[in-house]
């Protein structure tokens, strides 16, 4: 194997000047790329907040006309009637027609819930146990493809004509009564956003950061690739000449230089 002292000295500064550069633009690229990785996971989660913002206005909207009259009271209302005038069902329905359009899938998990589609799966029960026990009322998931945003739904008055007391009795639409307080949680409004567009932008910043990277690295090698080959190898290999003569014992040549550094002296 060849020692590193054996090496030829032009190749052993070109590694000493581009190692340098290297390192310093392998670190600002991976922040940049890190940087623009957070950026579209930030976008994405404000994104769900404004989703979820917009189906609590909606069901604050359907509250405060069921409090005016505008709407007839729930107890008021034909039994096939009342699910449609619950004001979170209203929410639901809105935020359910625009996820397509607007690219993310949306759940509304619940503890006990007595519509099948809504049973959690075993990330949406932790989120809810922990909901209930704390008292927190947002949680963010970043799984490796996707993102998912929670937002705890509290129960509102309206809510308890269906699911408050008495207990056990059986309400309008024909459920169970589960005697339910309001402000409780026992459910959340979830939206998943798929992480396919920001690995495919992160993708891209990584190639344009590395053709860039590769584009100084070279301008920078080329300068210095001439520097050295003007201002050290050339005169190194005139010296090297003229020490070959005086070592074969030829004292006649003369070498004149017009050179101040070391070489020239």
């Amino acid at each position: 194997m060849r020692k590193i002292k054996d090496i030829s000295i032009r190749w052993k500064i070109l590694f000493a000047v581009a190692v340098g550069p290297l390192v310093v633009a392998s670190i600002l690229a991976g922040l940049r790329v890190n940087d623009i990785r957070k950026g579209a996971e930030a976008a994405i989660v404000e994104k769900s907040q404004a989703v979820v913002f917009m189906a609590e206005s909606v069901r604050e909207e359907m509250a405060r006309k069921l409090e005016s009259g505008l709407i007839p009271p729930l107890d008021k209302l034909p039994a096939d009637h009342v699910v449609k005038a619950v004001p979170v069902i209203t929410a639901i329905n809105v935020a359910q027609t625009n996820a397509q359009e607007s690219g993310y899938t949306f759940r509304v998990p619940k503890n006990q819930p007595r519509n099948p589609k809504n049973a959690p799966d075993l990330v949406e029960r932790g989120v809810l146990d922990e909901m209930s026990a704390t008292g927190v009322d947002e949680k963010i998931i970043y799984e490796p493809n996707q993102i998912r945003y929670f937002k705890a739904v509290r129960l509102s008055s309206e809510c308890l004509y269906c699911h408050g007391d008495p207990k056990g009795t059986t309400d309008p639409t024909g459920g169970i009564r589960e005697g339910w307080r309001e402000g409780e949680v026992h459910g959340a409004f979830e939206i998943i956003s798929s992480l396919d567009a920001a690995h495919a932008q992160v993708t891209a910043a990584q190639w344009n950061v590395t053709l860039l990277v590769a584009t100084c690295l070279a301008v920078i090698l080329t300068a210095v690739w001439q520097l050295v080959k003007v201002n050290l190898l050339r005169p190194m290999e005139t010296a090297n000449g003229l020490i070959g003569r005086i070592a074969q014992g030829d004292l006649t040549h003369a070498h004149t230089s017009d050179r101040q550094d070391e070489f020239g002296r």
